[in-house]
């Protein structure tokens, strides 16, 4: 096995070490690019949220991705 083939393997690994600690995402903003990839996360397994300010884009996301407001607190963290 060649170097670069040693190198994309340990790549990997690292990758799927690092998706398999991850299961819940929040998508902030439900715009143009906020609806395709929350669509796309919770598509993909992940438990997907949304944070919107805007009541259009929150009911769309609603229909479209049946993706419903988390009750807990958002901003556990400085963002």
């Amino acid at each position: 096995m060649s170097a670069a083939d040693q190198d994309q393997k340990r790549h990997n690994q690292q990758y799927q070490d690092m998706l398999s600690r991850f299961t819940k995402i929040l998508v902030i903003g439900l715009g143009q690019l906020g609806l395709p990839v929350i669509t796309y996360v919770k598509e993909r397994g992940f438990d997907a949220y949304r944070y919107g300010s805007s009541a259009k884009a929150i009911h769309r996301v609603e229909i479209i991705a049946e993706i419903k407001q988390h009750q807990g607190k958002y901003l556990k963290y400085s963002v």
